[in-house]
């Protein structure tokens, strides 16, 4: 059996339980656009899934200052009663061997990153780095190593300073 998309909803903010809403710098994965990125879904669809959820009083929003974005966004917790809905999700997972993590982390990007500028930006310059290191790896010289470190370096950019484009 499935989840559907509204329980892995609630999967993913239960990977955030443990975060106080006092810490000065929320996960992203907190967010709207986080939750669509870990589902491989769109915000749009996010929001519809995150309205189910609060209309069932699963979750919370709360205003906060999430980690790399210049400005406050909405971020959703757990409620009480979505953190017992988490826990027979997970008892569900666990008597069909499903390991939750791999929900998350082995999913196709190629959506998020056709919608998102940064995102294409990044997915570019990696490319790029691939291109050198195969290169690199029928050269026996190390001087074409510089060449990869200035991409990694600009992927890097792309991720730590996401609103600035080009």
């Amino acid at each position: 059996m499935t989840f559907f998309k509204w329980e892995l909803v609630i999967l993913q903010l239960n990977r955030f339980k443990d975060v106080p809403y006092e810490k000065l710098d929320m996960p992203y994965g907190m967010t709207q656009d986080g939750i669509a990125t870990a589902l491989c879904i769109s915000r749009a669809h996010a929001c519809i899934e995150l309205k189910k959820i609060q209309n069932k009083g699963y979750v919370d929003i709360l205003p906060a200052h999430v980690m790399y974005r210049p400005k406050t966004l909405n971020v959703y917790s757990l409620t009480s009663n979505g953190r017992r809905k988490a826990m027979e999700l997970l008892d569900r997972a666990k008597e069909e061997s499903i390991d939750v993590d791999s929900l998350f982390t082995v999913r196709p990007m190629r959506k998020a990153l056709n919608t998102t500028p940064q995102l294409v930006r990044i997915e570019r310059e990696l490319k790029k780095s691939l291109e050198y290191i195969e290169e690199i790896r029928y050269s026996k010289t190390r001087e074409n190593l510089y060449p990869i470190y200035l991409c990694l370096l600009e992927a890097q950019k792309a991720i730590v300073y996401p609103e600035v484009n080009e």
